[in-house]
């Protein structure tokens, strides 16, 4: 029987989970359908394209933000495939790592996360290089309207800030050409942490809008020690 993989639907828990719909299908030998917002749905297709057992599913994202409308609607179409649901969430964020309880929940090793992670392959690497890169020294910036990085220590480093128009997952060329990454709490910080960025020649810096002692609100994420911590309240 195949299976239908609801967990939490904000994008970073999507891309969290990525290893273990792969560890899903490696043990059960099935296709994965997962649940995912009608407005993640192109990301989440992305990240799957290269691997025809991972389906996305799209739902509204009206019914997402209501869980009775959610569980009834992913119910729904259990019964019709005929699928066997597995269902997860996070009940505690502040635990380390911050996503623990997606894993627990269905009894799969939380080293899964790392371990079963499969990016896609992005064959216009090269081009997305050439249109928003440069070919001196750079620093990546993604922030938040609201916490904006106004500046960096090494004024040296010319600034790119994530391009809005490409796919989450077609800035990993950027990120990984990058001399140092600069993020705030968001998808891109839980991509970083799934596909193991910063990498040793590069320099990360994780901007909290909540202060140090919390790292980051409820990111927690499980790669710290690769990451300069920034109080940002500093830079508001």
């Amino acid at each position: 029987m195949d299976i239908l993989f609801y967990s939490h639907l904000g994008l970073g828990d999507q891309i969290s989970i990525n290893g273990a719909v792969h560890y899903l299908h490696e043990i059960h030998k099935c296709r994965i359908y997962i649940v995912c917002k009608k407005q993640n749905f192109s990301n989440i297709n992305y990240l799957y394209k290269d691997y025809s057992y991972a389906i996305p599913m799209p739902i509204d994202n009206k019914i997402a933000s209501n869980y009775q409308e959610a569980l009834a609607f992913v119910n729904s179409i259990a019964k019709n495939k005929n699928l066997k649901i597995v269902s997860t969430s996070i009940d505690n964020p502040l635990r380390i790592p911050w996503d623990k309880d997606h894993f627990s929940k269905i009894n799969i090793p939380i080293e899964v996360k790392l371990s079963h992670s499969k990016r896609p392959i992005i064959k216009n690497s090269t081009d997305i290089i050439d249109k928003y890169g440069t070919t001196k020294p750079y620093a990546f910036i993604h922030d938040h309207p609201k916490y904006p990085i106004r500046e960096i220590a090494n004024k040296k480093l010319k600034i790119i800030r994530n391009p809005i128009e490409l796919n989450i997952f077609e800035t990993l060329p950027l990120l990984e050409n990058a001399c140092e990454i600069h993020l705030t709490n968001s998808s891109i910080l839980c991509m970083c942490e799934v596909f193991n960025l910063p990498l040793e020649n590069q320099k990360g810096f994780y901007y909290s809008k909540r202060g140090r002692h919390n790292y980051g609100g409820i990111i927690q994420i499980s790669n710290q020690s690769l990451w300069k911590i920034i109080d940002h309240a500093k830079f508001l």
